[in-house]
């Protein structure tokens, strides 16, 4: 049985009845404005999907989630007013759990380990659970715009299944562990971190590094260039970035916006399949090398706002805009 009642915000007596039945598999709250608490789930034996998103008023979720063995999939998304829930939800089936933007949520509970995404984007938590390092199966793992978390756990990016790690907008974080393992997308845009470690060389399937306005970032290690599966780079707005950074003959998008760099090295030729150049604003790059021409696939170039750039050398470049 499955049970709806988005958009329905005075209702909450039929909710109360409900939520006795034992073939109950699905609750959808979605939008319900009024709803401030959740009754006692415990009958809810099969339940499997619990949906509250943009439940803006509801401040606390009852203990007897926990009871909820068969529950794979909760959405608290959105629910702004969410200040409590379980210290520990050690639930086998569950895979999903969703708190994104509970903007006053300010602890994330012991996980079990069967997790493979979790979303605590925009949340007030301080810090992850120690729980967190077991989540072995855990693929995606987003923190963005997590502004009170510091640090993240050394075992955190050990995690072999690990595929995204999210940490945008984490403004207080200032380094990032030893990572190792599958991950493929790596977002660290305008943190505080001022340095890259070494380990990342190790990334054989890294694809996506994006370092967005990481004003303290100076530059990054040379083994990123031995990265066979590395295909984007964003270094717009890493205002202490002046140096052209060493890269994969595999790149397909660099954007270097609002950078200190001043030229681009000759080797550029061996970025075979660069498709995107990003140079807009900045300000000391003055000169392309005469061997930028041999960069068949390129076909986007921005050099607007380079106001000491001087000419292109004596050559022809096809197919950019």
């Amino acid at each position: 049985m499955h049970f709806s009642l988005g958009m329905c915000l005075l209702l909450y007596p039929i909710i109360l009845f409900l939520l006795n039945l034992a073939s109950l598999k699905e609750i959808n709250l979605c939008n319900s404005e009024h709803l401030s608490t959740v009754p006692d789930l415990s009958l809810a034996k099969i339940l499997e999907r619990v949906n509250f998103e943009y439940c803006t008023n509801l401040v606390e979720v009852p203990s007897s989630i926990q009871s909820l063995e068969k529950l794979g999939d909760l959405n608290m998304r959105y629910c702004t007013s969410l200040e409590i829930f379980p210290s520990v939800i050690n639930l086998r089936s569950l895979k999903t759990p969703n708190f994104s933007d509970c903007s006053n949520l300010m602890k994330c509970p012991e996980i079990a380990k069967n997790i493979v995404y979790l979303n605590l984007k925009g949340t007030a938590i301080e810090e992850l659970p120690k729980s967190t390092g077991h989540l072995s199966d855990l693929i995606t793992l987003d923190l963005k715009d997590c502004k009170r978390i510091s640090n993240l756990l050394e075992s955190i990016c050990l995690l072999k299944s690990l595929v995204t790690i999210n940490l945008s907008g984490c403004s207080d974080i200032t380094r990032i562990p030893n990572i190792s393992g599958k991950v493929r997308f790596l977002y660290l845009s305008e943190t505080a971190i001022e340095e890259i470690p070494s380990s990342i060389g190790s990334l054989s399937r890294l694809s996506c590094l994006d370092l967005t306005n990481c004003k303290r970032l100076k530059n990054l290690p040379c083994d990123v260039s031995k990265l066979a599966s590395f295909e984007k780079l964003i270094l717009s707005g890493c205002t202490r970035i002046t140096r052209f950074p060493e890269v994969s003959s595999n790149i397909k998008k660099l954007l270097l916006d609002g950078t200190k760099i001043e030229q681009i090295p000759s080797s550029i030729e061996y970025c075979f399949e660069l498709e995107e150049l990003g140079l807009q604003n900045c300000t000391r790059f003055h000169i392309l090398p005469s061997s930028f021409c041999k960069l068949k696939y390129l076909r986007r170039l921005n050099l607007s706002g380079c106001s000491r750039f001087e000419s292109f050398q004596k050559f022809r470049v096809t197919g950019i805009h």
